[in-house]
């Protein structure tokens, strides 16, 4: 590690304000696929990009089959009204549970985000939930929601790292982990079996002005003991409008680097693990002779880090320098 890492711990605040409500160093995907057989892929850390607390139920818009009555899919892609029976099962498992039924919904920056949270939200009404919905987020920052809005459940709608034509909701009801296997499989029989409950009570509340409550959060107290040039890498995705802004308030000469919210993801999908993306890191690093990039993906909770001499700083070492930050 070049002389620039002496600096990574300085930046280790804002890397695990952004990596928050942390469930361990891995991420299990639960795929509907043909026919809605079901399989768990346990994802590793891997390359320069650490998966934190991403437990995430994961729908595939473009490649499931609907079967028949089912109901949850159409046509080869996501029905809303398949994802408003989610919603309604998703509420009825927190009722079974018997946590406050207090959801903090948000989404990504996907053409269809927006429309698919719409459609959650009806259906967590129907289970006569509270929504409290912090809008255009990160996935920590839905997170981050739970408590500072006194909200013990989480759905936060998002396609991650993952290229356009994907979507899906993490969720999480004892906050701050996610959802694992068993939540997961209990969700699918309540939802694919229509066992969903419809229940009176249901509330929504827009909060406004979440973004700067979030940035605040995570930049407070936190400066650098010098200013260093940071290239922040956002892939356009969502963490543009949340990542440059904080990296400013703690010190950092920012480089911005693709940071215009644009859902087409003009030059390549936003993942720091892909290496497209990496290379354009590095690239980016040596032409600006930069001290560190930092790159995020489509929904700010995995990062890469490319050091002064373009070259990437792997998941190990970055999670030694985040232990010892929090272990200081």
């Amino acid at each position: 590690i070049t002389p620039a890492a002496g600096y990574v711990d300085s930046l280790a605040a804002i890397a695990i304000g952004f990596l928050a409500g942390a469930a361990g160093l891995y991420a299990v995907r639960l795929k509907f696929r043909h026919g809605y057989d079901d399989s768990l892929d346990v994802v590793g850390v891997h390359g320069v990009c650490g998966v934190v607390g991403t437990l995430a139920v994961v729908l595939l818009a473009t490649h499931t089959v609907n079967r028949a009555g089912r109901g949850l899919f159409a046509g080869g892609g996501l029905h809303l009204l398949g994802v408003q029976a989610l919603g309604l099962g998703l509420g009825t498992y927190f009722h079974e549970i018997g946590i406050k039924s207090r959801v903090a919904t948000g989404h990504d920056f996907r053409s269809y985000s927006s429309s698919i949270k719409n459609a959650l939200i009806i259906g967590l009404m129907n289970a006569g939930c509270e929504v409290v919905d912090v809008g255009l987020v990160l996935s920590p920052a839905a997170y981050f929601a739970q408590y500072a809005l006194d909200c013990p459940a989480v759905a936060m709608v998002t396609a991650s790292h993952n290229e356009n034509g994907w979507t899906g909701v993490k969720m999480g009801s004892a906050r701050p982990f996610t959802f694992g296997p068993d939540e997961i499989g209990r969700l699918k029989e309540i939802v694919l079996g229509g066992h969903g409950k419809p229940r009176a009570g249901g509330s929504y509340t827009y909060v406004e002005n979440f973004r700067e409550q979030y940035l605040e959060a995570v930049t407070k107290g936190h400066k650098l003991s010098r200013p260093i040039r940071v290239i922040a890498a956002c892939g356009n995705g969502t963490a543009g409008a949340f990542a440059p802004e904080a990296l400013r308030r703690i010190g950092a000469n920012v480089i911005p680097m693709d940071v215009e919210l644009d859902y087409t993801f003009p030059k390549y999908n936003p993942n720091p693990e892909d290496l497209h993306m990496l290379h354009a890191m590095a690239d980016a690093v040596r032409a600006q002779k930069a001290d560190i990039c930092i790159g995020f993906d489509g929904d700010g909770d995995r990062c890469g880090v490319v050091d002064d001499s373009g070259e990437e700083i792997f998941a190990d070492k970055v999670g030694v320098l985040l232990a010892r930050y929090l272990s200081s």
